[in-house]
């Protein structure tokens, strides 16, 4: 059951409810609603994340190398009326009102997934990455690795904090917002590339 329902998500991401739908188009019959919910809730409890995440790390470790890994957020949101502990309304780039919540993903050179988050839907993106940074390292006890991320995740105190955490890191910026004497650079050094 907890495989149709993935297979459902993957190929059309959809309510729980629309699951029926897309599994009848698979030739699929669906379990029961409520069926659905007490799977979803023994797969929480049962620890299933820690071990997709250690399966992932095992792929990504055998076909290459994590010592580079790349950062980014989303967010999605929720068409209900009401906030709750995870769903809020918060900074939306839709522009839209509805209690969303915010997803991070750490993904490999190749973009193999290592890691995921979910937070408050009314939490800083910025405040996102560290947590990640550090989960995945407690989790695989790793040291050593770079980090890239995009200009949403420049932040002064990230930078510092993963200073701090003594991982090396890149973040994508517009030469517009970087400091005057790298602005001044980045145009020498591309002549010099040419």
């Amino acid at each position: 059951m907890f495989r149709d329902l993935v297979i459902a998500r993957v190929v059309e991401p959809t309510s729980l409810l629309d699951a029926d739908r897309v599994l009848a188009d698979l030739g699929r019959v669906a379990a029961s609603h409520s069926t659905r919910k007490r799977t979803l809730r023994r797969a929480q409890d049962g620890g299933y994340r820690d071990q997709i995440a250690a399966a992932c790390f095992a792929h990504a470790a055998s076909a290459g190398d994590v010592s580079l890994v790349l950062y980014d957020v989303t967010t999605l949101y929720f068409e209900a009326e009401n906030e709750d502990a995870l769903r809020r309304v918060g900074y939306s780039k839709e522009r839209r009102v509805d209690p969303q919540i915010v997803v991070g993903l750490l993904v490999d050179r190749t973009g193999f997934p290592l890691e995921i988050g979910c937070f408050e839907g009314n939490k800083a993106e910025t405040t996102t990455i560290v947590p990640i940074i550090k989960q995945f390292q407690t989790r695989h006890d790793l040291l050593e690795m770079v980090v890239v991320a995009d200009a949403g995740m420049l932040s002064a105190a990230n930078l510092r904090q993963l200073d701090e955490a003594g991982l090396r890191f890149i973040v994508g910026s517009r030469v517009t917002k970087a400091p005057v004497d790298l602005r001044i650079a980045l145009p020498l050094a591309r002549r010099r590339l040419r």
